[in-house]
């Protein structure tokens, strides 16, 4: 069970922006709404495979803009966190013109 501590002086509000941050950090919301329905195992397994589909693709696809001394675990959380990012960013920048129109790659100029 996740608890926190006034401090001395805290205002209630602090306390509670706390808290949250810190179920927020531990998943425990996730695992909650996670667990709201009933997940075959086969959904599970699907979900899944989708999501490391998805994070190997932007990997994949942001790998040169990313310059990696040596891999290992944080490395690649690094490169998963940059790549969303830079295809939130890439997304916003280059696909939508100011007219609001989004471009085709064939026709790009």
């Amino acid at each position: 069970m996740t608890e926190i501590k006034l401090k001395k002086g805290e205002s209630v509000e602090k306390a509670l922006r706390r808290l949250k941050k810190k179920i927020d950090r531990e998943g425990i919301l996730k695992e909650v709404r996670n667990h709201r329905h009933y997940e075959k195992p086969s959904e599970r397994r699907r979900r899944k495979m989708k999501m490391a589909r998805f994070s190997a693709m932007l990997s994949a696809r942001y790998a040169d803009l990313l310059i990696i001394e040596s891999p290992g675990p944080s490395a690649v959380q690094l490169a998963n966190a940059l790549g969303l990012f830079y295809a939130f960013a890439f997304h916003l920048l280059e696909f939508t013109p100011p007219h609001g129109r989004p471009r085709h790659a064939s026709r790009d100029s």
